[in-house]
């Protein structure tokens, strides 16, 4: 459990020196099509973890930040993506 947070807070930190967005040569945006078609942006996993933290707090704590007792996050597929982060009860 200390490895994984280790882990998460260092990827985090690094997500905070990152670009919010890749770019390609002319500065647009790169995305990817979903299974239903909608375009989403790259993430890195360090970036789409920060957003997932951001936008659902830790279920016993309601923090934002740091450690989550009783809950990890898990990550389902291969996608980078916030959407596919979820809390799961240790």
């Amino acid at each position: 459990m200390k490895r994984f947070l280790l882990c998460t807070a260092i990827l985090f930190i690094i997500g905070l020196s990152g670009e919010a967005w890749s770019h390609d040569q002319h500065g647009m945006h790169h995305h990817y099509r979903n299974h239903h078609g909608r375009a989403h942006h790259h993430y890195s996993f360090a970036q789409a973890l920060q957003i997932f933290r951001k936008n659902n707090p830790c279920p016993s704590t309601w923090s934002r930040y740091g450690s989550c007792p009783g809950f990890v996050i898990v990550k389902q597929g291969r996608v980078n993506h916030p959407s596919r982060f979820y809390w799961q009860a240790q």
